[in-house]
């Protein structure tokens, strides 16, 4: 079996994905395999990958479109590697990148391990505003304390991505099959609501270099559902987590939970000065979260990996 698994959650990338295959296969780094499931694409983005012949390349094609966090999910459940690296199709890995991350896991206390990344990107307010994501946590060692990291994230207001993208962060697949995957219920911020649960119960290795390449567009994803407001709840799913994470401890899920109630009333009003055409449905996503917050079981802080 590979050490490491670098996935790939594709759909209609026909235009990157070769680019993004082309970074994965020259890794400095031998021991890895890249599993790539499409997820039911409409382009020819399946044909380009099958026209590989490189062993180290494995891909599984969806039935029907199953969402971007189930298909990460899928990724997950497929992967034989101990570590796991995801490769966004637009993206791309820099050639040290697995050699620089995989020997922070030879300490058995790291989940997850996360670098700086390069952007790529004609927005210059993102960049401006995204460009660098883990200021707010230095001074940072090269392993790092997760309880800390999520103390620190919740006394500066538990708001934005402090970690990096999928891309710029490694996983070890024990402990994400522990806390569960990559949630359906956020559509921006994914990403760092699952690396919290994976903080509150290991540590974080940080490695200060760039070894990615993050490519922002109007294209991708997260340009997509910050344009339509499709992610105007991410933030109370993340607080609602936290606020009942028993891996935590005490005061910082009281505090969370605080966050989660002032949320809320703001989201309130905010559904309430929606257009009069969308004005009932953000009642009703609103109402289905706190509902599903309140009424959620607190032994459990996991994702389902379900498909």
């Amino acid at each position: 079996m590979p050490r490491v698994t670098v996935c790939v959650p594709a759909y209609n990338c026909e235009r990157t994905i070769d680019t993004c295959l082309a970074s994965a296969l020259q890794q400095s780094y031998s021991d890895f395999e890249c599993l790539v499931i499409d997820n039911a694409s409409t382009d020819s983005t399946f044909d380009r990958v099958m026209a590989y012949k490189d062993p180290r390349i494995r891909a599984l094609r969806n039935a029907e479109n199953i969402g971007p966090s189930a298909n990460h999910n899928r990724c997950i459940q497929h992967a034989s590697g101990d570590l796991i690296q995801f490769l966004h199709s637009d993206d791309r890995l820099l050639p040290d990148c697995l050699s620089r991350l995989v020997p922070a896991f030879d300490d058995p206390r790291v989940g997850l391990a996360f670098a700086r990344r390069r952007i790529e990107s004609s927005d210059e307010k993102w960049i401006e505003l995204f460009g660098t994501l883990h200021t707010q946590l230095e001074p940072l060692e090269y392993v790092n304390d997760g309880t800390n990291i999520i103390r620190k994230y919740v006394n500066k207001g538990s708001n934005g991505n402090w970690i990096g993208e999928p891309t710029s962060v490694m996983v070890r697949r024990s402990t994400l099959m522990e806390v569960g995957g990559f949630s359906s219920e956020l559509r921006y911020s994914a990403d760092i609501e699952l690396w919290l649960r994976i903080l509150a119960r290991s540590d974080a290795a940080w490695v200060d270099s760039e070894l990615s390449v993050r490519v922002q567009n109007e294209g991708t994803l997260t340009a997509l559902f910050a344009k339509n407001d499709e992610a105007w709840l991410d933030r109370l799913w993340t607080l609602s987590g936290l606020a009942r994470n028993r891996d935590l401890e005490r005061r910082i899920r009281i505090k969370a939970r605080r966050q989660w109630i002032i949320s809320v009333l703001k989201k309130g009003v905010r559904a309430q000065l929606a257009p009069a055409e969308i004005r009932p449905m953000k009642y009703k996503q609103l109402g289905r979260h706190i509902r599903q917050s309140l009424n959620a079981d607190p032994s459990s802080n996991n994702a389902s990996l379900d498909m």
